[in-house]
């Protein structure tokens, strides 16, 4: 399990990690405008990135909207506010790249969960979770910008039977 300053298969930037889909480029601006990101060094504009997610944002165990369609990225950045890590991750590498900072989408699990009784930490389909990469100061750096509920929600959608499944 690895934290913090990462090794990626490729160490240094490549071209597709400043990519910005047009779709989303005039959301991005216009958020990247409020947030002065062109004004910021990379670590002050990363941590504005960090700090609009921490206003206003909510985690939501699901995904689509309430017509049961999938959110756009300005859907999800300039209305709902809430939303899967995906969405959190994808918005987080559209804005750093829109800051001219390289990022990249990472997913893996967010291994928490710590079974005494077995002496080992277990993972389960539930701690399955997205985040960015961002490089800055000539390194990869993680970027989680989902809310820190995201875990407690999903376990309290999980069985009522996990208890039992774990001791088997």
């Amino acid at each position: 399990a690895h934290y913090g300053v990462l090794p990626p298969a490729k160490p240094q930037p490549e071209p597709w990690d400043t990519q910005i889909p047009k779709a989303a480029d005039k959301v991005l601006g216009r958020i990247a405008a409020e947030l002065h990101l062109a004004e910021k060094l990379p670590r002050q504009a990363l941590a504005a990135i960090e700090a609009f997610f921490r206003r206003d944002f909510a985690y939501s165990l699901s995904p689509a909207d309430s017509e049961g369609s999938s959110k756009s990225i300005e859907d999800f950045l300039v209305r709902s506010r809430n939303g899967h890590c995906e969405y959190f991750a994808t918005a987080t590498v559209l804005l750093l790249r829109k800051a001219g900072i390289p990022a990249r989408y990472a997913v893996g699990y967010a291994v928490q969960e710590y079974s005494p009784w077995q002496r080992q930490y277990l993972v389960r389909e539930r701690h399955a979770h997205a985040w960015a990469l961002a490089f800055v100061d000539g390194a990869w750096r993680e970027v989680d910008t989902t809310p820190s509920t995201w875990a407690a929600q999903e376990e309290q959608r999980a069985s009522w039977w996990q208890p039992l499944l774990d001791a088997g």
